[in-house]
């Protein structure tokens, strides 16, 4: 067994860490399973307008990745979405006062 990486294995490492990151940024697989994903949150939530509501579309967001995001646990992202509901519903009680 040997110790140490040729520069060729190096290379492709370095290469195939760099592209996981760019893939973590642009279609993160903890919001669906890539760009060509149909049900992909961003896609999801785009077809039902959430986007354009920042309380609905981050609750939604915290609720697709929970348990999905490394070291986040299911119930803090859950936590986090009813933080977002709960203002959501005061926004709309308050609207229709």
């Amino acid at each position: 067994m040997k110790d140490e990486m040729t520069e060729t294995e190096v290379r492709e490492l370095s290469h195939a860490i760099v592209n996981q990151a760019y893939e973590y940024v642009n279609h993160p697989c903890h919001y669906g399973n890539g760009e060509n994903d149909p049900y992909e949150c961003f896609k999801v939530a785009e077809a039902y307008g959430w986007d354009k509501n920042a309380y609905r579309f981050t609750a939604f967001r915290y609720m697709v990745r929970a348990g999905k995001k490394p070291d986040n646990p299911i119930i803090q992202d859950l936590e986090k979405a009813v933080v977002y509901l709960q203002r959501e519903i005061k926004m709309l009680k308050e609207s229709a006062k």
